[in-house]
Parts: C-alpha cells; structure tokens; sequence
C-alpha cells in the first residue's frame, strides 16, 4: 500500500532590506597634485554571468529593477565617511534574496569639468559585508584592467544591518 502525503512548498524568503555605512580608506587621488578626490559609490547587479548591467533599468522577473545605487559625493576627502544608506537586497543581488549573491561596488572620483575619474572596484556579498565589519577587514579596491592606479584605496565597513521588509 502507498501512501501519497502532501508536502507544502516552503514559504518564500522575505524580502531584505540592508542598511549599510560605509568608509573610504585611503582612496587614490584623482585630482592631481594639488586636490584630493571628490569620492562616491555606485552599487551594481551582476548578472547570472558575473557581467555588470548597463546603468539604466531593466526587466527582471516581470519587474523593473533599478540596478544601481550611488552614494552622496564627499568632497576632497580621502577618507570619507557616507551617509548610511539602504538597498533591497534583491534589487541589488539580480533578484537573488539569499545573502550570498556577488553585487559590485565602484568607486568614483566626481568632477565638474570633465568626465568623473574611477578609483577603484570589488565584488562582495551581504555575507561578506557582515564578515569584514565583524572582523574589521577593508573590502580592497581594484584597479580597472589597464589602469595605472597601484594602490585604489579601501572600503570599511563600519556597520550593516539586515532588515526583514
């Protein structure tokens, strides 16, 4: 005799809401030799491929989904210390609401009379974040392929926090 039970699927993951603050480390100076860096962070979706999203919005799972995040801009400061800031955690991570899906931070030199200068870049995740903040570690920048900065800077994480929405 067989006996058939249901079994319910389990119910879906809230959805996340991160608070995050955030500190430039000794970014690299983009303003030559008299200036210092007018720094801002711009948060990006990867997708399934690793690859960035285009800085418009797009189309996933039906809806729209805004794949980027920016920082307010600190003016001539190496060491800058943003504002906390929020983001839903599957905006960012391309729909996925597990902690553990790789998003991209830049980070970005502003300037008023010619095009911005990038200072650096990583990849992270929500898990992560929580790691290096409970362990003090910098989130190290990289330097575009190419590029001539040696040392971009880092990003502490000073502190974050996961929220049910």
């Amino acid at each position: 005799m067989y006996v058939c039970t249901y079994v319910s699927p389990p119910p879906p993951l809230q959805p996340k809401l991160v608070v995050v603050e955030i500190q430039g480390v000794e970014l690299a100076n983009k303003d030559g030799l008299f200036g210092i860096s007018d720094p801002y962070l711009k948060f990006f979706a990867l997708k399934a491929d690793g690859a960035m999203w285009t800085e418009h919005t797009h189309t996933h799972s039906g809806g729209a989904l805004k794949d980027e995040y920016k920082t307010e801009t600190i003016n001539n400061n190496a060491n800058p210390l943003w504002k906390p800031f929020s983001f839903e955690m599957d905006k960012l991570c391309n729909g996925n609401p597990k902690q553990d899906a790789k998003f991209r931070i830049e980070c970005w030199d502003k300037d008023s009379m010619k095009e911005d200068d990038f200072i650096g870049w990583t990849e992270t995740t929500v898990n992560q974040m929580l790691t290096f903040k409970a362990e003090r570690k910098p989130l190290l920048l990289n330097d575009r392929p190419g590029g001539n900065t040696t040392k971009p800077g880092s990003l502490a994480i000073l502190s974050i926090e996961v929220r049910d929405l």
